[in-house]
């Protein structure tokens, strides 16, 4: 190994020795996980899709002024499918009768 990969090493070991990494697995046996912040933005979207409706504006939707091939309440909607279905296979996984 030449000096920077060492370099590159020790300093990467000694940020991550800092830092509390927790795995999945640590993160799905004390039931904690990050879908009520995946759901929060998927609400936020849907706020933001049907905002330009209640205040009666134009219609300028961010993803579709940037070129993407949906709005934001279709990602909302698909990201709410996919928290689903995460739950619902966690919940099998725990109580498969």
């Amino acid at each position: 190994m030449n000096a920077a990969t060492v370099a590159a090493r020790g300093w990467f070991a000694r940020i991550a020795g800092r830092l509390h990494w927790r795995m999945l697995a640590d993160a799905y046996t004390q039931g904690v996980d990050n879908f009520l912040l995946l759901r929060f933005v998927a609400a936020s979207m849907v706020i933001y899709t049907h905002s330009h409706a209640l205040s009666g504006m134009r219609k300028v939707d961010i993803f579709v002024h940037a070129g993407w091939d949906t709005n934001a309440g279709g990602i909302a909607v698909d990201m709410f499918f996919c928290i689903s279905g995460f739950l619902v296979t966690g919940s099998f996984m725990r109580w498969p009768t």
